[in-house]
């Protein structure tokens, strides 16, 4: 199941949505049920057994745990050290960039090895924001439910964007009134159908008339009207993801 692109994750979405709405409007939707549901989806999200090596399969959700437990000591470790610049920020840099690099160099190194998780370059860029405000001081030590939440918040963890601490803390802390979650779902609701407007209609159609023929076809001008789409398409992302964080 791969979030946002077919059609079982945005059933699972319902159950998550409903109650949601639910509790909203009674004023209760705070930071507890964002919880409960970010740990639900994140079980059904990466319930799939990866194949590390030859007759040694591992659930995706161990390899997420072992990665929070490796960001959270990380964190900690820099948070309680004195120096925050110099070899500690750097070694800290490299520390918290180690998993990523496995899951991108393991597989080139063992074809048939499989490791990491989707979304690992979110939540590492993320976990380096934590990094840099810490070095910055701009922030104190996250507590572990805050870092982790920051992390792994659902929604975000597999197609971003990427967030900034200070900015989701204000949020996750919020507890919100009746009039100014119905104020947040109306532009939700907005951003949504706008979403699935330009990804299944405007995007299928750019795709199969566009993208697919000038894949099939050998000429230059093909690639390259095939690659000026693909830089269109990143341009498009990241200013979706600029509104997203602006929100």
């Amino acid at each position: 199941m791969i979030p946002y692109a077919d059609v079982t994750y945005f059933v699972l979405l319902v159950y998550v949505a409903v109650p949601t709405l639910i509790f909203g409007l009674l004023g209760r939707a705070g930071w507890r049920w964002a919880l409960l549901v970010t740990v639900a989806m994140l079980l059904v999200q990466y319930h799939e057994e990866l194949h590390f090596r030859a007759h040694f399969p591992v659930r995706e959700i161990w390899i997420l745990l072992g990665f929070a437990a490796w960001q959270w000591v990380t964190v900690r470790v820099f948070a309680g050290a004195g120096a925050r610049a110099g070899w500690m920020f750097y070694g800290t840099l490299a520390i918290s960039l180690l998993p990523l690099a496995a899951a991108k160099l393991v597989p080139l190194v063992s074809p048939k090895s499989q490791f990491g998780f989707l979304g690992i370059s979110y939540v590492t860029f993320r976990a380096l924001d934590v990094v840099f405000c810490l070095r910055d001081q701009v922030i104190a030590a996250p507590g572990t439910l805050d870092l982790l939440m920051f992390l792994f918040f659902f929604p975000t963890i597999s197609a971003g964007p990427i967030d900034r601490y200070r900015r989701f803390l204000t949020d996750w802390k919020k507890k919100r009134t009746r009039t100014e979650f119905l104020s947040d779902l109306d532009g939700a609701v907005h951003r949504f159908f706008r979403g699935l407007f330009y990804k299944f209609i405007v995007a299928a159609l750019i795709k199969q008339h566009w993208l697919e023929p000038a894949a099939r076809s050998g000429s230059f001008g093909a690639l390259l009207s095939y690659m000026c789409l693909q830089f269109l398409s990143v341009l498009r992302f990241r200013r979706v993801q600029r509104l997203c964080y602006q929100s």
